[in-house]
């Protein structure tokens, strides 16, 4: 079994850019255009998930040492570490918007992060293991969260209202 890098996901908007950033993460086939353009490093153990916001200025990616870092794309520089989870992070994801951060983790949580803000807002409780996904809607109303306890759980988050800067 191979260790490593789980799941990517990537803005649509940024199309073949997003690919190409990401390429670093996975195994380039031969005769293939595609290269490694940066590593970013920060996490002390295992990164399991990473997402892009929505206009691709930002990555986020979450880790075994139970932070989640955000990453400023074009600097390719972190920018701040988000803690709160005493376990895992396995999971993290934008609003469409990209005001929200949603993070799931072993810890059996969901945290709600004000990207802005820099800050926590909010901690959802109901699994009964660990959070293994979180995905927005494409509206952002709803948060989706799946868990090893075998339930999906939807969330309204159309209430957290998040100022604009």
């Amino acid at each position: 079994m191979r260790h490593g890098i789980w799941m990517i996901v990537f803005s649509m908007i940024l199309g073949m850019k997003a690919i190409t950033f990401l390429c670093a993460a996975t195994h380039t086939p031969p005769n293939s255009n595609i290269q490694e353009i940066a590593t970013l490093r920060g996490h002390k153990i295992r990164v399991f998930s990473v997402a892009f916001s929505p206009d691709g200025k930002f990555l986020a990616s979450g880790s075994r040492d139970t932070t989640i870092k955000l990453w400023d794309v074009s600097k390719r520089a972190e920018i701040v570490t988000f803690e709160g989870h005493s376990d895992v992070v396995s999971s993290v994801s934008f609003s469409p918007d990209g005001k929200l951060l949603a993070s799931g983790g072993n810890d059996k949580t969901i945290k709600l992060w004000d990207v802005s803000e820099r800050s926590e807002i909010a901690t959802l409780k109901g699994h009964s293991m660990f959070v293994y996904s979180v995905a927005f809607s494409p509206d952002g109303r709803l948060l989706a969260s799946a868990s090893w306890d075998k339930t999906v759980k939807l969330w309204d988050v159309s209430g957290i209202h998040v100022p604009a800067r």
